[in-house]
């Protein structure tokens, strides 16, 4: 299987080292949807670049677990955030079957998002996640970037758990299931453990000008949410690469080292190497 990429990216010029530890074979493509399709064992994954909606649905052996998942942006210190895609529309750089990777740019801006999604077995499922923001204009850009997660484990609400483990590390249970994500590097600025709706840290982030998360780390319990945020002043021409991972699994995750997420993450790669290669 080929990986499949686009030769109309402006802005961006590399692909993020996921994709290139993969070794896939590279060629271009045109994409007419903005809905996307993760897919390894008995995993699903479910993306719609361009509405807002983002990462709507995580399936593990049957089960939903998510309703939103998505990143944000804030140029500045008094505007409000607002949705990666409403940068521009996304371009597709490439797909696999479980893999894929999205961009959008402008004058002053290129953001790429890559997804390497691995199963193991009917009840836990692995997403990494590269994020690299590159600075394409001419001036220095105080920019934020927001990470919002609204799971639903078990696909009911209102009965979760969620709690930051320090500023890398967040884990949200019910009952015996549990997802945990990691931030491999760099570390966040702020962090926010909230409740979905109304009121919530997504709406203090679209309505509130200059919304910093309150870095409340838990423990919270009901309909919960948590987000991360990155502050970074990029020069001309400068890069940002965050890179995350996070597990759906059962029995619940115990806390992870840094190590043994760096291990997690290196061995996603393998396997979507193995698997593209055969």
């Amino acid at each position: 299987m080929q990986l499949k990429l686009s030769t109309s990216l402006t802005g961006a010029r590399l692909l993020p080292a996921i994709l290139v530890a993969t070794s896939l074979v590279l060629t271009a493509e045109t994409h007419a949807t903005s809905n996307y399709t993760l897919t390894d064992g008995a995993s699903t994954a479910l993306i719609d670049a361009d509405s807002g909606a983002g990462m709507y649905s995580w399936v593990v052996g049957g089960q939903e677990h998510l309703k939103k998942q998505w990143f944000y942006y804030r140029i500045g210190d008094t505007d409000y955030a607002a949705p990666i895609n409403a940068i521009s529309t996304s371009t597709l750089l490439g797909s696999a079957a479980n893999i894929l990777a999205l961009n959008y740019a402008n004058a002053q801006v290129s953001l790429t998002v890559t997804y390497v999604l691995t199963s193991s077995g009917q009840d836990s499922a692995d997403i990494q996640e590269t994020i690299s923001v590159q600075n394409v204009s001419d001036s220095p850009l105080n920019f934020h970037f927001f990470q919002y997660s609204d799971f639903n484990l078990s696909g009911t609400s209102g009965d979760d758990t969620v709690v930051f483990l320090g500023s890398d590390s967040v884990k949200q249970t019910e009952l015996s299931f549990g997802i945990q994500e990691g931030i491999i590097s760099p570390s966040s600025s702020h962090l926010e453990a909230g409740f979905a709706g109304t009121g919530g840290t997504l709406d203090k982030l679209l309505s509130i000008p200059g919304y910093n998360l309150n870095d409340n780390g838990g423990p919270l319990t009901g309909d919960v949410t948590w987000s991360f945020q990155w502050d970074h002043v990029l020069q001309a021409g400068e890069s940002l690469e965050i890179l995350k991972d996070k597990t759906l699994i059962s029995p619940v995750i115990p806390e992870p080292t840094t190590a043994a997420l760096i291990l997690l993450g290196v061995a996603a790669l393998a396997v979507s190497q193995r698997r593209q290669s055969d």
